[in-house]
């Protein structure tokens, strides 16, 4: 599948789906994105271009204007030869692709445009006049590109706006399943805009026709459209648009090879590889390969070209064979292998080396590669503890020691200090290996892998967790269960030094198409309290929830954050405020977040409105740096313009919470009327909003509940008395009342009224109704 499929905006299951209703159901949508060929750098380097040696422009993913709000930077894979590169970290190389794929920045159409190979038909020549997918879409201003998974479709629809004129490339924001709504797009010309119907599983019969007709709008807005269909969607949807389809075929998988080579930094010359008699062996396994697959046999190429050479080679020099000959024939076999990932290496290795140590101290190295020898030679001795096994006898001279032990796994020692292989990827192979060869010993072996940053130093606990975090990605996905994830996360949960690490590892998974769904649904249950969640895995969530995951399911974030806002501990208050605070901060969040804590607040069941006045009393409560609240702040300097969200959010959202049960309400209204002292300019909408909550829209049938309530929050807030010295604070307290008791009816409510958790103050003699 094409990597870039895990960058588009993904849908959200519905409200019925994240625990809202008394019968839940868990009805997730299969996205497409797996992550199970993550550690191999996978369909997301294709569809990116972040292959291992590129020249710095292409393998910048993003600048620094299309950063990750919550700072992460962005990664690349751990392999560093003679420590002349850069270690960084997988996952969050990835997440930094999706976001790229979703928000379409100018480096990530760079990138596009310079690793991309057109396949035949998408340009004039291989098919009938007018029937190239370029044709079609000069034409007609829209195109459906119809492709399966692992087409390089994303790329292809991007190439194809970006070469339709001078215009803005723009994704359609929608979520899978929802109505197509095209006219939403007329406000904005010279546009060329990708609409990504890969999620979607059935949009009527019509998709076809509704895409065509569009047709004549486009072109007045000097605007295209390219859309991603799926073969199966579009032969349920297809009718009426058939002069606008073209079926994407693959491009030509050996010059993708040559492409990124020829990119590579330095410059690698693709012919050794691909031309020469001795290249024969690749060029027969290259031949019809998906894009994902050329692509990541050209970065083994790239690692394998600037690895030294193993000091235990088997292949003999032929007498008038020249070195270089020599060796650029040693390097295809290297490459091969690479591909095969070393198992009939790794087989003859094992045969060759019975001894548990000597295995064990294998395994340790393959997962702390890149760090102290002498850590490695300890985890070596934990893990044949963790496994069943004596202590090995480590006193004096007695066994193996270091350089011999380094020697026998193939691995070198920098500076004497510093352990790595010298094949390239081999320390995956190697833990791939003992995954499939040593099945009875995986839980083990997971329980042990998950605890050694625990006590391993700064540095070599960063290594471990990056190569940890890259193998339970790996294997949760081929086996669609989460038990390693919910293993590691009770371990590493409690520890600050991984805790950025085992969120974007939490992320990654929520984003994968097999398992997505499950890791969506273990957040859930966690921030409900469920599946053995502590308040510091809660912690967890609520950081998962404000961090990149909030860019693809706003909503599904935000229900979390709603059940985590109602636990109790400190630690997780906070931490859901932080996230809060960070979806607040993102513009294009904010107005999906103000949009359905208004649905919430208006729906009929009441679990599913008691949780909406939770989440708006979660986000009333953020404060800006001057104390006042940032949702009354924002809501003050956009109330006059038009469509604003914020008049309705602030009427709805304290309404809902005059009508729940929840504590929350005293304090947060306590700020908001504090702020409303402190700068008078905010007085007039915050007497509207909460005189507009209590009494409701028709004021021929107020609420009286509410508006005792409400009152009953004010003389809490300020209590009756005559002192000057918070007079301020009685004449806002004694305006919103008089806003509120304006009717007879509300009279005698107010009559009956006795304040609630002010047993010392009353209000019997409500304000006169014309005041």
């Amino acid at each position: 599948m094409d990597g870039a499929e895990q960058g588009q905006y993904f849908g959200d299951e519905s409200l019925q789906d994240e625990g809202f209703s008394r019968s839940e159901g868990n009805q997730e949508i299969a996205e497409e994105g797996s992550l199970a060929e993550l550690s191999g750098a996978g369909e997301a380097s294709q569809e990116a271009g972040a292959g291992y040696g590129l020249s710095p422009d292409i393998d910048r993913e993003m600048d620094d204007d299309d950063a990750l709000p919550d700072n992460n930077v962005i990664g690349v894979r751990q392999r560093v030869w003679k420590n002349e590169g850069t270690v960084i970290g997988v996952v969050k190389q990835y997440l930094s692709r999706m976001l790229a794929y979703r928000d379409l920045p100018p480096s990530y159409i760079d990138i596009c445009e310079r690793t991309f190979v057109a396949p035949e038909g998408l340009y004039p020549g291989s098919r009938e006049p007018g029937e190239s997918a370029a044709e079609k879409l000069e034409h007609h201003h829209v195109i459906a590109l119809i492709a399966g998974e692992d087409m390089g479709r994303h790329y292809a629809a991007v190439h194809l706006l970006h070469n339709a004129g001078e215009i803005t490339v723009r994704e359609v924001r929608r979520e899978p399943g929802e109505v197509i709504n095209l006219e939403s797009l007329l406000g904005t010309g010279r546009s060329g805009w990708l609409l990504d119907l890969r999620n979607d599983r059935d949009l009527g019969q019509f998709l076809g026709r509704t895409l065509a007709d569009f047709e004549p709008h486009l072109k007045r807005q000097e605007s295209y459209l390219v859309a991603i269909v799926p073969p199966a969607l579009w032969e349920k949807g297809g009718h009426g648009g058939e002069h606008i389809k073209h079926y994407l075929e693959l491009p030509a998988s050996e010059e993708i090879i040559r492409l990124r080579l020829e990119l590579a930094d330095p410059y690698i010359d693709p012919r050794p590889w691909l031309d020469i008699p001795a290249a024969e062996p690749i060029r027969q396994r290259v031949r019809n390969l998906t894009p994902d697959d050329a692509v990541q046999w050209a970065e083994t190429i790239i690692r394998v070209q600037y690895a030294p050479l193993p000091h235990d080679l088997n292949e003999e020099k032929d007498a008038n064979e020249t070195i270089e000959s020599y060796e650029q024939r040693v390097r295809i076999q290297l490459a091969i292998k690479a591909r095969e990932n070393w198992r009939k290496h790794l087989l003859e290795w094992h045969i060759g080396h019975p001894s548990s140590r000597e295995r064990n101290f294998l395994v340790a190295a393959a997962l702390l590669e890149q760090t102290a020898v002498g850590e490695i030679f300890k985890a070596a001795t934990s893990l044949a503890v963790a496994l069943g096994e004596r202590v090995p006898e480590v006193q004096g001279q007695q066994g193996a020691g270091i350089i011999e032990l380094s020697h026998q796994i193939g691995a070198d020692l920098t500076g004497d200090e510093i352990l790595q292989f010298l094949r390239p990827d081999y320390a995956d192979a190697v833990l791939d290996y003992f995954w499939i060869d040593r099945q009875h010993l995986q839980d083990k072996f997971v329980t042990w892998m998950c605890g050694l940053p625990v006590d391993l130093g700064e540095v070599e606990a960063g290594v471990a967790t990056e190569r940890i975090t890259g193998y339970v990605i790996k294997w949760t996905t081929r086996r669609g269960k989460l038990d390693l994830l919910v293993n590691l996360v009770e371990k590493w949960a409690p520890l600050n030094k991984v805790r950025g690490s085992t969120c974007e590892l939490i992320t990654a998974i929520a984003l994968d198409a097999h398992v997505g769904g499950q890791a969506r649904s273990l957040l859930l249950a966690w921030a409900k309290g469920e599946r053995g969640a502590t308040p510091d895995i809660q912690v967890l969530v609520a950081n998962v929830c404000g961090g990149p995951l909030s860019r693809f399911y706003p909503r599904q974030m935000l229900t979390r954050l709603v059940y985590l806002a109602q636990t109790p501990h400190s630690a997780v208050a906070q931490a859901v405020a932080d996230a809060l605070r960070t979806l607040w901060q993102q513009p294009k969040i904010r107005e999906q977040v103000l949009q359905q804590l208004v649905k919430w607040c208006l729906d009929v069941d009441v679990v599913r409105k008691a949780a909406g006045a939770e989440a708006f009393l979660a986000l009333a409560s953020l404060i800006e740096d001057d104390g006042v609240p940032s949702l009354l702040a924002y809501a003050y300097h956009s109330y006059d313009k038009p469509g604003a969200p914020y008049p309705v959010a602030l009427d709805r959202g304290w309404q809902a919470s005059l009508e729940s049960s929840t504590s929350a309400i005293s304090s947060v209204l306590n700020q908001w009327l504090d702020a409303a002292v402190a700068a008078p300019v905010l007085q007039p909408l915050v007497e509207q909003s909460l005189t507009t909550a209590a009494r409701g829209y028709d004021p021929n049938h107020p609420d009286e509940r509410r508006v005792v309530k409400l009152s009953s929050l004010l003389f809490g807030w300020q209590p009756a008395n005559q002192d000057p010295e918070v007079g301020e604070r009685i004449a806002l307290r004694d305006r919103i009342l008089a806003r509120l008791y304006t009717s007879n009816r509300l009279r005698t409510a107010a009559a009956l009224y006795k304040p609630m958790n002010n047993s010392a103050s009353t209000y019997t003699n409500p304000p006169d109704s014309n005041a």
